[in-house]
């Protein structure tokens, strides 16, 4: 028997109907999920735990407590949290601000790099393929490409005359810009400024401005690179050499000319194939897919910002109001005081109001959070893991997930097979065990059915809930439909036998919990998903009182009731969406079916 605090607030909390949105734990809070709570680790802690052992609501709260015990560290720097879905975040948007906390930054890995919407949905193979870590290499090499040597000396139009730039000029310029150790846009600014100072010197040696040893005077070269600016051979030679790109476009050329892809493969000494990289081949005008957005974000990394002209300006403007107020400071005597030529220049300059934390840090790619919380942590890719890491320099992390629900057909085996690069910063394991959520019943139908599939649970749970005929199982003859999931929803029977199943369902909650109660969702396979036009966000959860979801889509939510339509076709998606989708229930599970049933699932009828 479990011992748990606060029984009668806990057991009418999780027998009230939902209403679209997370609750507040707070009265309810278990030993074990109190001592995650208050971890004292500051390293990355993972919390384990099956569906409906509160592992959410656990991270959030844990936010809620760094926020107080580390409020000098994290107000400064504040909290990234990163969550499966929009739908997920928008599921538990109100819990933090009901516990007094809104310095939080809630993101999607799809989401993650400011200006950089990823909206198609990827094939899953293709995105497992984007997730590996041999694109680190992949990408560098891709980078690197972009500085390239002439192939002998050029001849340049500057103004009326003609200067040579030496093939010797441009490497020693691009070696001293690979030393400097600087993304490959900034280093450019040095390169550019070299190859640009050799040229000014040349041209004014050769039109006679040089001194008897061949020095160049300050004015005469300054003349000469105003010209060179202005020279289309001069821009276009040493943009050649070494081109600016944004990480966006190399990406979308690396796709749209996939042999530069196999090519970088090559460099890198990676072992993906040719074919695989072949395959990734697409239009550049292809929505970004949320597997992108890690490599687009390795891709930041290594080039930098893109030239911007006006930050340029607004340095050399800043410079001059620098260069006024200490000219006024010295006029007027007042050298050697305690306000500064830049406490000056600073004070007479409009000031942008300050955006709060939240704002600045979600729109700051670069900015590192004090802690990161990561939800469905056991989906992330190796590339996905470089992208928070860098994120977050002081590897402070609350780790959640369940590799029970892994997606695909081979799940990690450990946390710190599922962490990859970030394994090296693992410091606690935490395991919840109890399911609050889900009845009884339907915790051991799950896990049974998943051991029949040969994927037994790595962590067993035991539920706190008995609730009488929470499963039931009802078979269609679809036999005149030939389609299966590929049938448009007015021609398949199960469409209007999923319906009818949710529409007992929606009279049940009526009658137990007033009219207009609860939440249902019809779990579908991701073919069906497709052909039966279900939300493949989620966003009807939370304003629906019936969704019609995937096992994917559903992830991460709860329902009073679930209809499950074809279990078959889920278990074909991966046997962590089965599981998923039969844990999602807090009442009962329909089963509504016309092919064979997973082995297991009629024995518990």
């Amino acid at each position: 028997n479990l011992e748990l605090a606060g029984e009668g607030a806990l057991m009418s909390s999780l027998n009230a109907a939902h209403e679209g949105r997370m609750s507040d734990i707070v009265a309810t809070i278990q030993a074990e999920q109190d001592e995650i709570i208050r971890s004292p680790h500051r390293g990355l802690v993972v919390v384990q735990g099956g569906p409906g052992t509160g592992k959410t609501a656990v991270a959030l709260h844990r936010v809620a407590y760094l926020l107080y015990a580390q409020r000098e560290r994290l107000e400064r720097s504040g909290v990234l949290l990163v969550g499966p879905s929009r739908i997920f975040l928008r599921y538990i948007e109100a819990v933090l601000p009901s516990l007094g906390e809104t310095g939080v930054v809630s993101r999607t890995m799809g989401s993650l790099v400011p200006g950089v919407s990823a909206t198609a949905v990827e094939d899953p193979a293709l995105a497992r393929l984007k997730g590996l870590p041999a694109w680190a290499g992949i990408l560098r090499e891709a980078v690197r490409r972009l500085a390239r040597l002439p192939e002998r000396d050029q001849a340049l139009r500057v103004w009326n005359r003609q200067v040579v730039l030496r093939r010797s000029d441009v490497e020693r310029a691009r070696r001293h810009a690979k030393r400097s150790g600087r993304p490959h846009n900034v280093a450019r600014e040095g390169f550019a400024r070299e190859l640009m100072d050799v040229l000014a010197v040349r041209l004014a040696q050769e039109a006679g401005g040089a001194d008897s040893e061949g020095r160049v005077g300050r004015d005469d070269k300054t003349e000469w690179l105003a010209e060179i600016r202005d020279s289309v051979d001069a821009r276009r030679a040493i943009n050649l050499a070494w081109m600016p790109t944004s990480a966006t476009t190399l990406l979308r050329r690396l796709y749209a000319r996939p042999e530069a892809l196999v090519d970088a493969n090559r460099r890198a000494g990676s072992p993906l194939r040719p074919d695989e990289l072949r395959a990734l081949a697409r239009p550049r005008s292809r929505p970004w897919t949320a597997s992108d957005v890690a490599l687009i974000d390795e891709l930041e990394e290594l080039l930098g910002p893109m030239p911007d002209p006006g930050a340029a300006r607004a340095r050399q403007d800043g410079a001059a109001d620098v260069a006024r107020a200490q000219a006024a400071i010295e006029s007027q005597g007042l050298g050697g005081g305690i306000v500064t030529a830049q406490m000056l220049a600073e004070s007479a300059s409009p000031q942008e109001g300050w955006a709060p934390l939240a704002e600045r840090a979600a729109n700051d790619r670069t900015w590192a959070y004090g802690h990161v919380v990561v939800d469905e942590a056991q989906e992330l890719t190796a590339m996905e893991w470089r992208a928070l890491l860098r994120r977050c320099p002081s590897r402070s992390f609350t780790v959640v997930g369940d590799l029970d629900q892994g997606r695909g057909a081979r799940r990690p085996g450990s946390w710190e097979e599922a962490l990859g690069p970030a394994a090296r910063a693992l410091e606690k394991e935490y395991v919840l065990t109890v399911s609050y959520r889900t009845p009884r019943a339907l915790t051991e139908l799950a896990q049974a059915v998943v051991a029949r599939a040969g994927s037994p649970v790595m962590y067993p749970m035991r539920a706190v809930r008995d609730v009488p005929d929470c499963y039931s199982v009802e078979h269609i003859d679809a036999a005149g439909a030939c389609d299966g999931p590929s049938a448009p929803r007015e021609r398949d029977p199960l469409w209007g036998a999923s319906q009818r199943a949710a529409q007992r369902a929606a009279s049940r909650l009526d009658a137990s919990d007033g009219a207009g109660a609860g939440r249902i969702a019809v779990i579908v396979g991701a073919r069906r998903a497709r052909t039966w036009g279900a939300d493949a966000d989620g966003d009807s959860a939370l304003e629906e009182r019936v969704s019609v979801l995937s096992a994917g889509a559903a992830k991460g939510l709860e329902f009073d009731s679930v209809v499950l339509v074809e279990p078959c076709e889920i278990l074909a998606d991966g046997v962590g969406d089965l599981f998923v989708a039969l844990t999602r229930a807090t009442h009962d599970v329909r089963v509504v079916h016309s092919r064979p049933l997973p082995a297991g699932m009629e024995e518990w009828a």
